[in-house]
């Protein structure tokens, strides 16, 4: 029973996070902006790069397979903004694309330990279904580096399908504590 729920959180969040590399329709900011759309433009920085990143809440209008070249590009900033961090930065982003900030949880920022994943949780209301927002740190988090390497007897990498567990259990924990029955989830890290 237990590898069949890790295995379906793996299998969960591997579709969600790769999702967004499959090909599809294309969206620009002229698309959106030639419908009225606001756009919230901001600046990011990763190992001595910087970039520019836009984010509109119409992205969420279209499939998950669809092609938005800015979607990926804020994706990435709210991944880089969760590395390294107490999630602050990641709180901050959110906070300024609109997200709901007493809506904020965030798990395990504290550079970790073994066992351990960090994740920031946060929602906001679209038109007619809410946005949850999940971001994973994905590197530079101290001691959680060494579940990476527990391989397990059986089935999937156990680190892995351990953390993986952990968020997924920490999504359904955050709709059901929301009461949201219907949500478009993004997922990045």
């Amino acid at each position: 029973m237990k590898a069949k729920l890790r295995r379906g959180a793996i299998i969960f969040l591997s579709v969600l996070l790769t999702a967004a590399t499959l090909c599809g329709m294309t969206v620009s900011a002229a698309d959106t902006a030639d419908r009225g759309v606001r756009l919230y433009r901001g600046t990011f920085y990763y190992t001595g790069n910087k970039d520019t990143f836009y984010y509109g809440d119409s992205y969420f209008d279209f499939a998950g397979d669809a092609d938005n070249e800015h979607l990926r590009t804020f994706s990435a900033a709210l991944a880089f903004s969760v590395l390294g961090t107490s999630g602050e930065d990641t709180k901050e982003l959110m906070t300024n694309i609109g997200m709901e900030p007493d809506s904020i949880v965030m798990e395990d920022m504290v550079r970790g330990t073994p066992d351990t994943i960090g994740t920031v949780i946060v929602k906001k209301q679209l038109k007619d279904q809410t946005l949850v927002a999940v971001a994973i740190r994905g590197s530079d988090y101290a001691g959680e580096w060494a579940n990476n390497v527990t391989a397990g007897t059986e089935g999937d990498a156990s680190g892995f399908a351990a953390a993986a567990a952990k968020v997924a259990q920490r999504i359904q924990a955050y709709l059901s504590d929301n009461d949201i029955a219907k949500a478009k989830i993004w997922v990045v890290g």
